[in-house]
């Protein structure tokens, strides 16, 4: 489940380090000051399990343009939450800053204080954020004249940025979530930080823009630097880490005790598996085996999808699949999930009007249908 906001009023603040950034001061054993930019802000360090937090307690006379570190005192830079029962905090006031860039360390930029009110000053009007940052949150910038985001933040709420505004810029990777942001929005668009794509088997491929798209988000990479196979199966395992990667809100959780016993710890996507299981996404075969070395199947994917789906929005599948040849093929336990995806355009079937539910599904229908299954989804 997408982790909900703290019990402490989140809202994306500047542990800054900048230019001409001072070392640390050490006020208490708690609390750090951290001098920057003609000004300094408090942090009170805040332990929940295995993560520091930093609680904003103060802060004064920040000015021009602020580079946040992508750690602080040993810790990355990950959330950091205003302590509501402290009433200095002044962020909004500082009206001389004129842009942020936020470390890729950072889970998610989340919202201001002030809810509706912008927590940012007039004078701020361009926010750079690094690859890796994982998730725009809640986070409102309504006075920016330009945004450079990274391939790793897909979703964007629509109130987040200033699309009104005509003198508005997104420059982000092609395909990305800003980029989607910026045509949903009418907003200027520079394509900026596109990875090059070197494969060499996939040109006037059929999958060839799904493709792309999952490789430009990060879904869905090469099977070599050269190379995405595009005909070849996509394994369990695979698709464990993939949709790990699609969820977009992952941490540093321990995922340990939710294991399948045939998934080795040090797998790329053991960890992905331990979250499929632990978010109800798989449950294995009842023997608590995962099989990720086996190929996922169209109506396996299929079902995955609606249980990811269902995580997010109340989902009631109906019609049917009459107008498939092999329609009456599909499992019984799987027949809601099909329905459902072929409802949605999710899944399609071939030019004689099959399903193959039965059927191995190839890393470029995987990325067809990942594509297909984001676009139609509502943020």
């Amino acid at each position: 489940m997408k982790r909900a906001v703290s019990l402490f009023l989140a809202v994306l603040l500047t542990c800054c380090c900048g230019l001409g950034a001072s070392a640390l001061e050490y006020p208490d054993p708690y609390a750090i000051r951290y001098e920057t930019n003609g000004g300094y802000i408090d942090f009170r360090k805040h332990n929940r399990g295995s993560k520091v937090y930093l609680m904003v307690s103060d802060m004064s006379r920040l000015y021009g343009d602020l580079v946040i570190p992508a750690e602080l005192d040993g810790y990355p830079v990950r959330d950091v939450y205003y302590y509501p029962l402290l009433q200095d905090y002044a962020f909004e006031l500082c009206e001389d800053l004129t842009s942020i860039t936020f470390p890729g360390t950072m889970d998610a930029l989340l919202t201001d204080y002030g809810g509706e009110t912008s927590g940012y000053p007039m004078s701020l009007k361009k926010i750079v954020v690094l690859e890796g940052a994982r998730s725009f949150g809640a986070a409102r910038f309504r006075n920016l004249e330009e945004a450079h985001l990274p391939a790793s933040i897909r979703h964007i709420p629509e109130e987040a940025l200033p699309w009104r505004n005509e003198n508005f810029t997104i420059y982000a990777p092609t395909d990305s979530g800003g980029h989607r942001y910026a045509v949903e929005h009418g907003v200027n668009f520079v394509a900026e930080g596109d990875q090059p794509v070197l494969f060499t088997d996939i040109s006037g491929h059929w999958g060839e823009q799904d493709i792309l798209w999952c490789f430009r988000n990060q879904l869905l990479m090469g099977t070599s630097e050269t190379a995405f196979s595009p005909e070849a199966n996509l394994t369990r395992g695979m698709l464990a880490a993939v949709l790990y990667r699609l969820w977009n809100d992952y941490d540093d959780a321990d995922y340990s005790e939710y294991r399948f016993d045939d998934v080795e710890q040090s797998a790329y996507y053991y960890q992905g598996a331990c979250w499929l299981k632990f978010i109800g996404i798989a449950d294995g075969e009842g023997n608590n085996r995962y099989r990720p070395n086996s190929n996922i199947t169209r109506e396996e994917l299929a079902a995955m999808l609606l249980r990811y789906a269902k995580i997010q929005e109340e989902i009631h599948p109906s019609g049917n699949l009459d107008g498939f040849s092999d329609g009456g093929k599909v499992h019984d336990w799987a027949k809601p999930a099909v329905t459902w995806a072929v409802s949605q355009g999710i899944l399609k079937g071939d030019e004689k009007g099959r399903l193959n539910p039965q059927g191995l599904a190839t890393r470029a229908e995987v990325a067809a249908i990942l594509h297909r299954f984001e676009l139609q989804r509502v943020y």
